[in-house]
């Protein structure tokens, strides 16, 4: 009964707080081994052709909670040319929504380990609501909604690399998040900064393919006068095992842990804490993730590399 009622509450304030329509970029904690999930310019950068596939449940326990399902494939066509395809599903209690993505990228070479990368994505999403799952207290705010609607999606994004240090600035949705609305014409409304994500990374080497040490910061602006900001570090041991953690600012903090399975596959594990903020009435959230090496590496393979590889 206290989670059904807490689902309430938190579809109402989304509803109200959002304008009944905008819809959040997903969440992620483990952007750091595929930072291609928020930034298309990133398609490519592992040197060779690579699939991810992710779970991410949030709020284990509460009914309705957001869960997503993705897989992501990217490659380097050449040492200046990449592409990428990216397909996720989310549900949102009464909400769902399905999104298909294809991305071309473009690498601009300055000098070694020195480039700037940009990406562009484009693809369709279709989006549904099931009314019948809506309780009495629900239904006022879903009165003016339509039941599905597609909408087109774009994105882009540019990365600038210089050596260790590793700086992201993408447009995750540059087309106005109308996610169900009778308007169709609102569904192709042209909103580039409605959200952005920024990145920046360095990759230090402490001692030579044992321990590494990644330091991370993101930050991410969701709506008119909401920025998260989160922080954390990454450390590598013998290429094999990794392991760190990340803060996000008036949220929690994120454990994170992987391990190289075979040589050409890896699994990844993030355990964000509850929100402190409420207590213990919204649950911990689980991610997982599974990358699968697809090919082999190409000749120009550590050109277009943005860290070292872990698939040893």
């Amino acid at each position: 009964m206290l989670n059904r009622l807490l689902l309430v509450t938190i579809t109402c304030v989304v509803f109200t707080c959002q304008g009944l329509q905008a819809q959040e970029a997903p969440l992620y904690s483990q952007y750091f081994t595929n930072p291609f999930l928020y930034n298309p310019a990133f398609a490519g950068t592992d040197g060779h052709a690579v699939a991810f596939l992710t779970h991410r449940r949030q709020w284990v326990g509460i009914e309705g909670a957001p869960t997503l399902y993705g897989v992501s494939v990217h490659t380097p066509f050449s040492k200046t040319m990449a592409g990428g395809l990216q397909l996720r599903t989310e549900s949102r209690g009464v909400l769902r929504s399905s999104v298909a993505m294809a991305t071309v990228g473009y690498t601009a070479h300055f000098g070694e380990k020195h480039f700037l990368r940009m990406g562009l994505a484009s693809g369709i999403s279709h989006h549904t609501a099931d009314f019948s799952e809506a309780t009495e207290l629900q239904q006022p705010y879903l009165a003016n909604w339509a039941n599905q609607a597609m909408r087109f999606e774009a994105a882009f994004g540019i990365n600038y690399h210089l050596r260790h240090f590793n700086l992201g600035l993408s447009l995750p949705q540059l087309t106005a998040q109308k996610v169900i609305s009778a308007d169709a014409q609102e569904l192709f409304e042209f909103s580039p900064l409605e959200q952005w994500v920024g990145t920046a990374s360095y990759y230090a080497i402490i001692t030579p393919e044992k321990v590494e040490l990644e330091p991370l910061f993101i930050a991410q602006k969701v709506g008119e006068d909401k920025i998260r900001y989160e922080a954390g570090a990454v450390l590598y041991l013998n290429r094999t095992l990794w392991g760190g953690g990340t803060y996000r600012y008036q949220y929690g903090g994120t454990a994170l842990l992987g391990l190289n399975l075979t040589p050409g596959i890896s699994f990844g594990y993030a355990y964000e804490f509850a929100n402190a903020l409420v207590g213990s009435m919204l649950k911990s959230t689980h991610e997982l993730q599974i990358k699968i090496r697809l090919g082999a590496d190409k000749n120009y393979s550590q050109e277009v590399q943005h860290k070292p590889r872990f698939e040893m």
